[in-house]
């Protein structure tokens, strides 16, 4: 287990410890505002040195002595808005709101951020990727986290993530909301979507969302789910695609593995699809008209944002992830028309109910349909053909 001591004011103080063992090199990245004070090998101080600085963080190097079993680094530095990540906000840690997550880069990681081995940490994390973390923090402040807390200082759990604001917490069917200025019938309204949604997703897969927690954050921190925690910012509560988009990601994602993940397909265009099928059940706004939305965001996309346009199964391959939100969404509706929406449904639940432990890819996602797709697979999945259609309309 990973064991992180904070110190949270505008001045954030960190001791991390981790065992030997569970590190195989002897260089860690951090936030580039971090200074390192010390680093111990069995609280022995060794040499190190800045050896890279990229974007929002630094790679520091040290001397790894011969059959140590623990290495301890203590850090501490202010955040001061020079190091966000896009399309986020520059956070600060002198505000009276700020957020810290993996793209923050606020403890050491010994993967390199955004490298394979890293998200796959990150998605799928073992017993070793699991943190102890002890808190110290000015009272006036509320800590909102993923984290299952221990007693009242100390949080234990995977992937970190800390909000730290003036909150105010609100009870519900589905477990907790914290927020800090949100209108009674707001809080109300997200509690109903949560039902709505959670009842309509149960005829793919039977789940309960229970134990939940909602955290309201500021507009520009972008929105997000970790296992059972939504951190959505206050645009996206009363965007009611928005919650529902990332109610579904809590439970109904097919498992894949990192390199078919960076397609972006099986969370991010499944997601969309399933979420304009419930804004149509719960009528707030009807699947032909998401539909049309999303074709003209990718053809947005395509025109003004310079994405060039490839076949889905390929866009792990050219970075192009970002497009399944749209197109992703489009192709799995193109299935649904022609297949009907009974037999769509057949196939989500299918899929859902076989790939919760084993891993989806593109061959085992067409094989699960008995009806012939062959000609939607190959416009959508293999060729550019569909995407030329969509762009004579340009």
């Amino acid at each position: 287990m990973k064991r992180l001591r904070l110190e949270l004011s505008s001045v954030i103080k960190g001791r991390y410890e981790i065992d030997v063992e569970d590190i195989n090199k002897s260089c860690f990245a951090i936030n580039r505002s971090f200074i390192i004070n010390t680093i111990l090998c069995d609280n022995k101080i060794v040499n190190y040195k800045v050896i890279e600085i990229r974007y929002n963080y630094k790679i520091i190097s040290f001397e790894l002595l011969d059959e140590s079993h623990k290495v301890i680094i203590e850090y501490e530095g202010i955040i001061d808005g020079s190091t966000g990540r896009y399309p986020y906000v520059k956070e600060k840690t002198t505000d009276d709101f700020y957020l810290l997550r993996g793209e923050t880069v606020f403890y050491p990681t010994f993967e390199i951020p955004e490298s394979e081995e890293y998200l796959a940490k990150m998605l799928y994390p073992t017993t070793n990727e699991k943190f102890q973390i002890i808190i110290k923090m000015n009272s006036k402040y509320m800590l909102c986290t993923n984290l299952d807390k221990i007693n009242q200082f100390t949080y234990e759990g995977y992937n970190p993530t800390f909000a730290v604001g003036k909150f105010k917490r609100y009870s519900g069917y589905f477990g907790e909301i914290y927020h800090m200025n949100l209108a009674e019938n707001s809080i109300m309204k997200i509690d109903s979507i949560i039902k709505s949604t959670n009842e309509y997703m149960n005829r793919f897969k039977n789940e309960k969302i229970k134990d939940f927690k909602v955290i309201v954050i500021p507009h520009g921190y972008g929105s997000f789910v970790l296992s059972n925690t939504m951190f959505i910012t206050i645009d996206g509560v009363s965007e009611y695609e928005q919650l529902i988009h990332e109610l579904i990601h809590t439970n109904w994602n097919p498992l894949c593995d990192v390199t078919v993940q960076k397609s972006r397909f099986f969370d991010e265009a499944i997601t969309q699809y399933f979420t304009a099928r419930v804004c149509n059940a719960l009528a707030i706004k009807s699947q032909e008209d998401i539909m049309t939305n999303y074709k003209n965001q990718y053809l947005k996309m395509i025109k003004d944002n310079g994405y060039e346009p490839h076949p889905i199964q390929e866009y792990h391959i050219y970075d192009c992830g970002d497009l399944a939100y749209t197109f992703g969404a489009l192709a799995l509706n193109a299935i649904e028309n022609k297949i009907g929406t009974n037999n769509m449904d057949k196939i989500m639940s299918k899929m859902l109910d076989k790939y919760i432990r084993e891993k989806i890819n593109f061959a085992k996602f067409k094989a699960l349909f008995d009806e012939d797709i062959d000609d939607i697979y190959n416009d959508y999945f293999l060729t550019n053909n569909a995407s030329n259609m969509l762009s004579l309309l340009i």
